[in-house]
């Protein structure tokens, strides 16, 4: 059966210490982690993306659905670690499938558990900072379920005053920020070497952090 993955998010409008502290004041706070992130987004219909979490690479499959709430992100994400030698396979299968240009972006993430759900907040995204809250459920779920769940998700944003951006707010930061996003072209003159220095690049700084 597949999963669904329920997602808020908004812009974090405050030093990141002092919201961790009034998270820990007021919500159960728990799974501490400190991560660096690098996302290779192919650009197009296919979304077929490769993630590194820290120096660990995973292949993601991502299918948005339509959300009865404005706020709220669903989609179909299966993700699976790959080790560094699939990654050069995945990135000829976007030659083969002649994707042209990628978005590569690199954040630092700190994640933790809030109540039941994963909460994490992304410094230095292109769209500045932000936070995102999100959880997972059978595709079968019953909808009074869904609802409950995205009730409980909502409680949270608000004991902590959190601002959320709707889905069109999120897509429009996006396309504000793309000029702040470090783009790959794909060519079969330079066999994709720029994209390649880019994870060698992550690779070497998550090791030394």
């Amino acid at each position: 059966m597949s999963q669904v993955e329920l997602e808020f998010r908004g812009p974090l409008e405050e030093n990141l210490n002092d919201f961790l502290n009034r998270c820990i004041k007021k919500a159960s706070v728990s799974r501490f982690r400190h991560q660096f992130n690098m996302t290779i987004y192919p650009q197009g219909s296919l979304d077929i993306r490769i993630k590194f979490r820290d120096d660990q690479p995973y292949i993601v499959f991502k299918n948005t659905t339509e959300s009865e709430d404005a706020c709220a992100s669903e989609k179909v994400e299966v993700d699976k670690p790959i080790t560094i030698e699939e990654v050069y396979r995945v990135i000829d299968l976007y030659k083969l499938l002649d994707v042209e240009e990628a978005v590569v972006s690199r954040v630092e993430n700190y994640h933790f558990q809030i109540d039941a759900f994963d909460f994490s907040i992304k410094i230095g995204a292109e769209i500045g900072n932000f936070w995102e809250i999100d959880t997972v459920y059978d595709e079968e779920a019953k909808d009074e379920d869904k609802a409950a769940v995205r009730n409980q998700m909502l409680d949270i944003i608000e004991k902590l005053g959190l601002t959320t951006w709707t889905q069109e707010e999120f897509k429009q930061a996006n396309k504000n920020s793309r000029h702040n996003r470090i783009t790959v072209a794909y060519s079969h003159e330079n066999e994709w070497q720029d994209l390649v220095a880019h994870i060698d690049d992550h690779l070497k700084s998550s090791t030394q952090g």
